[in-house]
């Protein structure tokens, strides 16, 4: 629920806030997913796809360090969840 709401979309076509109005319904198969990639360390492969469309940023425009790629709402959920796992696991053992 902590990521940005927006309408915009990545190669899976499913905006962020479409998967959060869902996620009373998908949340269950969400975290089975993302535990499973957590124990088995792969990540799955439709997840990897991004869509390079360069998106502008700010600044100047002739850099290209200015433009990101769009990444999909799911991709995005997963590398949460996991920041989120590895930073407490690392602050919990005074990493």
């Amino acid at each position: 629920m902590s990521l940005k709401s927006s309408n915009s979309f990545g190669y899976d076509k499913v905006p962020t806030k479409t998967l959060k109005l869902r996620a009373p319904f998908i949340n269950l198969p969400l975290n089975y997913m993302c535990n499973r990639t957590l124990l088995t360390g792969v990540f799955p492969n439709r997840l990897h796809h991004r869509f390079i469309r360069p998106l502008f940023k700010r600044g100047n425009n002739n850099d290209i360090s200015n433009y990101r790629p769009i990444s999909t709402s799911f991709s995005k959920m997963f590398e949460k969840v996991m920041h989120t796992g590895l930073l407490k696991h690392l602050t919990d053992h005074n990493f």
